[in-house]
């Protein structure tokens, strides 16, 4: 296999994002680009020159479709944020490119990929909120502990599983009950609930600004922005159309990516 450079990945990207929109527009599925990619469409027309990866937005129900209707292919396939036996089970979706490998600063390796990070409805009610991300992020590692444990002690392997099942069953009990009542319906915000926990509460916003999506030039190319971009980033970024110090426009991900022979 053959390191490549940052331009390499960013070409390797495009055609992941490129392949995941066709995908999206073909079955209606409504998504936004996210994050530094968000920052990259307004300010740049494409990467942040120093990025090296692709974040994705989505609600909730949008995600469900998703799941609904996707179809792993020979060399691209989604890791299910709800999967219990992957390494972001409740936090984040990927899509992979398996003719690529990550290498990251902890020596572990999996394909290329795209993030895809899930918006929620939220209340009011914060408190309740921040109880209820807690209780998750607690659930989802107890959950991933079990499962390690299944991995590394076989005389355990029974006990582990049945316990990660069970948790496992709790967090999906506690999650449906979440979305079964706090809806579009009945609530005036949406958060990035299960996909940053802990920074949560800064990607909480009014739900207008995700109500429908606009394009945005990427890279040469048109893809679906939130229509509240703008309110977004600056509640989440700050001043975002700033560049940052020179010392700071350094890839954010200290990882090394091989294109397989």
């Amino acid at each position: 296999m053959q390191e490549i450079t940052l331009n390499e990945q960013k070409k390797v990207l495009i055609d992941l994002l490129r392949y995941f929109d066709k995908f999206c527009k073909k079955y209606n599925i409504i998504y936004s680009l996210g994050g530094g990619t968000l920052i990259g469409a307004v300010r740049h027309k494409g990467f942040i020159p120093w990025d090296d990866d692709i974040d994705i937005y989505m609600h909730y129900d949008e995600y469900d479709k998703l799941r609904k209707y996707w179809k792993n292919s020979e060399n691209i396939y989604m890791e299910d944020v709800y999967d219990r036996n992957c390494r972001y089970f409740y936090f984040l979706a990927k899509i992979y490119n398996k003719n690529y490998l990550i290498e990251d600063y902890e020596g572990q390796r999996c394909p290329f990929f795209l993030d895809i990070f899930i918006y929620d409805y939220i209340p009011n009610d914060i408190d309740l909120v921040r109880k209820t991300a807690k209780k998750i992020k607690f659930l989802r590692k107890l959950i991933r502990s079990f499962v390690k444990r299944s991995e590394e002690f076989a005389f355990l392997s029974k006990l582990c599983i049945c316990c990660s099942k069970y948790l496992n069953k709790q967090l999906d009990k506690t999650l449906k009950n979440w979305r079964s009542t706090y809806t579009n319906n009945s609530c005036e915000n949406i958060a990035l609930f299960i996909s940053e926990c802990s920074e949560w509460n800064n990607s909480i916003m009014h739900k207008k600004y995700f109500s429908k999506t606009i394009d945005l030039c990427f890279e040469d190319e048109k893809y679906p922005c939130m229509n509240g971009y703008d309110e977004h980033l600056r509640k989440y970024y700050g001043n975002y159309m700033k560049l940052p110090p020179e010392n700071q426009r350094v890839p954010k991900h200290s990882s090394k990516i091989y294109k397989l022979d």
